[in-house]
């Protein structure tokens, strides 16, 4: 009895651990407990049922197909929302053809994950870990889509007195993101983004943070990959957050731009394909395409002061512009 009554909590805690799912009901209940969870046909979530929530540690193996979301919502529109847990996005199929996408007919409003949730109330909140192997990650290209976006607390109703939640996200080879405005957006404090490989294109930018004082403390190492923007700024860094590359290869307009925080750069390459402009003008907030490789933007309503460090063996080059421009633009657009 004792043997039978062992093998039985093996194998139930098999099938936990290890769970093939065909249809919504069935993913929705396999990511209730930790395990791998591997997809056998295409799957799109009811929008009335909101996105797919992770607050285990749960591997997803796309398995070459498709987990999607329709939404016509405004607000919490993403596909997946990891709160609270660890989320690693694996693509097990032979031909790598693992999605996760994203439509919405709002602008903006198309989102392929979030990491970590805010609250109301200062200090509220989860915050999450996805570690993302493979497959690709498909925001909207028709009206603004963003891949992948960190919440560490963007609370702003105190922002001075809020507590950090730990948000991280780790993309690596075999993984890729397409999207319409940003690849993958930060917000809130305690972010961490680590690209160690894979592909981020988008039509404006790859990555991007918030230049408001609440959405400061960010931390993102470019390691490896492919970053590409191919009508803006690649990398977009208004934030008083740090920004570390090493290696990696960049491209954009121009192809990192740093209105806030502290940019190290020890080694990559690092490319601007935009328009020449030597007075980098703009009325309104958000990126001002120059030319320039690095561009480094002092401007009214931005918090902290911008620090840039340059050593090693890094490639900085522009097709029309500047290696590396440096401006103060005053309120009115001039330099």
């Amino acid at each position: 009895m004792l043997a039978a009554a062992l093998c039985t909590a093996l194998f139930a805690s098999a099938a936990m651990a290890a769970m093939a799912v065909t249809d919504e009901a069935s993913l929705r209940e396999a990511v209730k407990n930790d395990g791998t969870v591997t997809l056998e046909n295409d799957i799109a979530l009811t929008d009335a049922q909101g996105p797919l929530v992770i607050e285990k540690n749960v591997t997803l193996d796309l398995n070459g197909f498709e987990l999607s979301r329709n939404s016509e919502k405004t607000d919490n529109s993403f596909v997946i929302q990891v709160a609270g847990g660890t989320l690693t996005i694996n693509d097990g199929s032979a031909d790598k053809t693992g999605t996760i996408k994203s439509t919405n007919a709002n602008d903006q409003k198309a989102r392929g994950i979030q990491i970590g949730t805010s609250s109301t109330t200062t200090g509220g909140g989860f915050g999450g870990t996805v570690f993302f192997n493979g497959g690709t990650i498909i925001a909207d290209k028709e009206h603004n889509g963003y891949g992948v976006v960190l919440y560490g607390n963007s609370d702003n109703s105190d922002p001075d007195n809020r507590e950090p939640i730990s948000v991280n996200f780790t993309m690596r080879d075999g993984a890729k993101i397409e999207a319409q405005f940003a690849g993958v957006a930060t917000f809130g404090i305690k972010n961490t983004i680590n690209i160690e490989g894979g592909e981020i294109i988008s039509d404006a930018y790859a990555i991007s943070g918030n230049g408001n004082k609440w959405n400061g403390g960010s931390e993102i190492n470019i390691s490896g990959g492919t970053i590409t923007s191919t009508e803006d700024v690649a990398i977009y860094h208004p934030q008083d957050g740090v920004l570390n590359i090493s290696g990696g290869t960049i491209t954009g307009y121009d192809g990192v731009q740093m209105v806030g925080g502290t940019l190290n750069i020890t080694g990559g390459t690092i490319v601007a394909t935009g328009e020449f402009n030597e007075t980098y003008e703009k009325n309104s907030d958000g990126s001002i395409n120059g030319g320039a490789a690095v561009s480094i933007l002092s401007r009214a309503g931005y918090v902290g002061e911008i620090k840039v460090n340059i050593s090693g063996n890094p490639t900085l080059k522009s097709t029309n512009g500047y290696a590396i421009a440096e401006a103060t633009v005053t309120t009115n657009g001039t330099v």
